[in-house]
C-alpha cells in the first residue's frame, strides 16, 4: 500500500478462537486515520458455548459452583475446571453467620441448593454453558442449561438462590 507524505502504521487486530471472528485494519499517517476496513465473519455459535454431558461433571461444590472436565481438552487446560453460575448467589457451605443456629440454617440451605443443582446436572442428557466469561477467582462464569432449562430457575423458585450481579452478597443468616 502506498501512502504519500509520511509514515504509515498498519494495525491488525484479530480476535480468534479457532478462526478469526473479526479483524480491523487501520492505516495511520502522522496520527490521522487514513482508511479503516472492517472484516466481519459470522460468529459460530459453537465457539460461544460449551456442551457437556453428565459424565463431564466432576463434583458440585455448592448451589452456584461446580467442577467439570472439558471434553477434547488436554488435562492442564480442561481438567477439574470451576464453573460459577452467572447471575445468582446461593447459600454458602462455609457460613460466616454469627450464631451456630444461623450457621446451621445457612448450611442446611446450602446443602439443599447443592443437591438440587447436582440432580439437575446429572439427570440431564445435555448441559450447555453459554454467556461465557471469568469471575474474580478465574472460574468460568456461565449461564447453565440442563436439557434446555436454565438451572437458575429451579434454585430461585425454591428460594435457594437470589439474583447476583457482583459486589456485596446478600446474607443468608436468619
Amino acid at each position: 500500500i502506498k501512502i504519500a507524505g509520511g509514515l504509515a502504521l498498519l494495525l491488525l487486530i484479530v480476535h480468534t478462537c479457532s478462526r478469526p471472528a473479526s479483524a480491523s485494519m487501520l492505516l495511520l499517517s502522522s496520527g490521522n486515520v487514513i482508511e479503516q476496513t472492517m472484516i466481519e465473519q459470522e460468529r459460530d455459535d459453537d465457539m460461544q458455548r460449551i456442551v457437556l454431558s453428565p459424565k463431564d461433571i466432576q463434583r458440585v461444590y455448592d448451589g452456584d459452583t461446580f467442577f467439570v472436565n472439558l471434553p477434547n481438552q488436554v488435562d492442564v487446560l480442561g481438567r477439574n475446571i470451576g464453573i460459577r453460575i452467572r447471575g445468582i448467589d446461593t447459600p454458602e457451605r462455609r457460613s460466616n453467620c454469627r450464631t451456630s443456629d444461623q450457621r446451621s440454617h445457612e448450611k442446611a440451605l446450602a446443602t439443599k441448593a447443592t443437591v438440587l443443582l447436582r440432580s439437575q446436572l446429572v439427570s440431564a442428557n445435555t448441559i450447555v454453558l453459554t454467556n461465557l466469561g471469568r469471575d474474580k477467582y478465574f472460574r468460568v462464569l456461565a449461564t447453565v442449561y440442563a436439557d434446555g432449562i436454565d438451572v437458575t430457575q429451579a434454585l430461585m423458585k425454591d428460594g435457594l438462590a437470589v439474583p447476583y450481579g457482583g459486589g456485596a452478597k446478600r446474607t443468608w443468616c436468619k
